[in-house]
């Protein structure tokens, strides 16, 4: 009797223990709403999501943004735009990257949905400096 107690016991301990890796589907009015098919405009640090709950997307930090997009110097090498994105698709949360390296743009692809970075604002910069990270726009559309 013991030794079945014991197991039940464990078992329990690591079916909670699993259960910690989910998190929490997103709350509605906790951020701005995807429409499939439609592309919209995400700033870094938001938090877009489809109506039904089943997905949600946080637009994190930017990793790398080598681009050669700096008004009249000619490049040899385009550069790659890279960045972290936190995607919670039904309760349970992954981090992942774009990393966007040919016209800049990259695919994202999950269980249910394909992320699309179709463009990076600015396009063109003045001077070799990078944007303030307030100043970066991604056009994203989710199908």
């Amino acid at each position: 009797m013991k030794y079945r107690t014991h197991i039940l016991i464990c078992f329990l301990s690591f079916a909670q223990l699993m259960a910690c890796k989910e998190e929490p589907p997103v709350k509605e009015g906790s951020c701005d709403t995807i429409t499939l098919g439609v592309p919209f405009d995400a700033r870094i640090h938001e938090t877009w999501c489809l109506d039904n709950g089943s997905l949600a997307i946080t637009f994190g930090r930017i990793l790398d943004d080598s681009r050669c997009n700096i008004q009249d110097v000619e490049c040899v090498w385009a550069g790659k735009f890279t960045m972290e994105v936190d995607i919670n698709e039904q309760g349970i949360l992954r981090r992942d990257t774009f990393d966007a390296i040919h016209n800049w743009q990259d695919t994202l692809a999950t269980a249910l949905y394909d992320i699309a970075l179709i463009k990076v604002f600015p396009e063109t910069r003045v001077m070799n400096n990078l944007p303030d990270t307030s100043d970066y726009v991604l056009r994203i559309v989710v199908e």
